[in-house]
């Protein structure tokens, strides 16, 4: 398990049907084309150059993941150092005065994954605190970011809870899925009442990759439906990786297989960077090289080839019925837009006045889009401005 962890950190680190009609999507960057030199390794914290519209508004130093909300975004930078105690500080950024408010600060800090859940004006997410490969030197911690107020709080911390946890919504409630020493869990947390409910528990032995794990879960809150994609993996058998879906009260309504899809059994046994699911369509994407959009059709699953392994979906603060898919770290850029009420799609290319530009995250909330650009040249190391896009999804032109 902790060769396991520590494999998964640095890969966060190092990161950050129906015919498909090509189109293009063009954004002009006034940087100059300006060539800067790399951060010092020493201060980790990066510039980031905002555009709304197509001018530059204003520029952050952040680090690690943006979080996207209406007129702005939330971002994170590292504070300071205080022996092996690493600050990071959390900030909201609003594009109407392009100002920044700190939210609060965290301790400790070590792993933040990209998975929100918002509720009422409220973002919760999960960040990992202590050294994330030692069971009794880490702690999962539970936040709540209140944009109404611009405060930030501890909802809840539990020691050895696992890194990768996933978080989702149903309503006013958050829901969880949780690793624990000798199993998995479905838990609850009602913001309205302030309480934690178990729902859901199965065995596994996590040290030895023995019985059923939960790896993910997905609500689909239109067809009151949640989804867990769990891991069946025995000493005497072949490791299987199914999709659950079950109504709000945990009673199993269907049952779909998913291990066909993967190459060879290493990957299906592997933690889950990704999963999003409704009655009609699922797309899953693990830490490797697994990337696959399917529909359901009746006991089987049908693959939409519009998408490989260099493309990855855009985490949405807002869930709706359009999926939007993004080329990660590739200069072509392409772009997916797929509507799972339809279950078909088109792609075009997002172009920039710098064709050296590549796109290293996007996000969705309803139909606005932070995405963000990079370029770093392969031989000198030197880089150019990183950029977030403040764009429209109308404004790209899909069909």
């Amino acid at each position: 398990m902790k060769n396991r962890i520590i494999a998964l950190v640095m890969m966060v680190f190092l990161l950050q049907l129906g015919g498909c009609n090509e189109d293009t999507y063009s954004i002009n960057n006034n940087n100059d084309k300006t060539i800067v030199p790399s951060n010092d390794e020493s201060n980790l914290n990066e510039k980031l150059i905002i555009y709304n519209k197509k001018q530059v508004i204003g520029e952050i130093y952040h680090f690690g993941n943006i979080m996207q909300i209406d007129d702005g975004i939330v971002y994170s930078k590292w504070s300071d150092r205080d022996g092996s105690n690493t600050v990071m500080e959390y900030y909201c950024y609003n594009y109407n005065d392009n100002k920044s408010v700190q939210l609060g600060k965290i301790n400790e800090w070590s792993l933040q994954t990209q998975e929100t859940a918002y509720i009422n004006n409220h973002i919760y997410f999960f960040v990992s605190t202590g050294d994330i490969t030692s069971y009794d030197n880490r702690e999962l911690k539970l936040m709540d970011i209140d944009l109404e107020h611009c405060v930030m709080s501890e909802v809840f911390s539990e020691t050895g809870g696992f890194p990768y946890s996933t978080i989702d919504q149903i309503n006013n409630r958050v829901l969880m899925a949780k690793v624990n020493k000798d199993g998995s869990s479905i838990e609850e947390y009602n913001t309205k009442t302030g309480q934690i409910k178990k729902l859901k528990w199965v065995k596994y032995d996590d040290e030895n990759n023995v019985g059923e794990a939960i790896r993910n879960l997905s609500v689909d809150e239109e067809n009151n439906t949640i989804s867990l994609l769990v891991l069946k993996n025995d000493v005497n058998e072949s490791p299987t990786l199914s999709i659950e879906m079950y109504d709000y009260n945990f009673n199993l309504l269907k049952k779909h297989s998913i291990t066909s899809i993967f190459p060879d059994e290493n990957e299906i046994i592997q933690g889950v960077l990704f999963f999003d699911c409704t009655d009609s369509y699922f797309y899953y994407e693990n830490f490797s090289v697994t990337r696959y959009l399917g529909l359901f059709k009746d006991d089987s699953i049908e693959k939409i080839d519009a998408i490989d392994e260099t493309f990855e979906m855009s985490h949405e603060t807002i869930k709706d019925n359009y999926k939007l898919f993004y080329q990660l770290g590739d200069n072509r850029k392409s772009l997916y837009l797929f509507n799972i009420k339809k279950s078909q799609g088109s792609k075009l290319t997002l172009k920039t006045e710098d064709e050296r530009y590549y796109i290293i995250n996007m996000s969705k909330m309803k139909d606005h889009l932070a995405i963000l650009l990079d370029y770093k040249d392969p031989d000198s190391g030197d880089k150019l401005d990183t950029v977030l896009y403040n764009i429209n999804l109308s404004d790209l032109g899909f069909e």
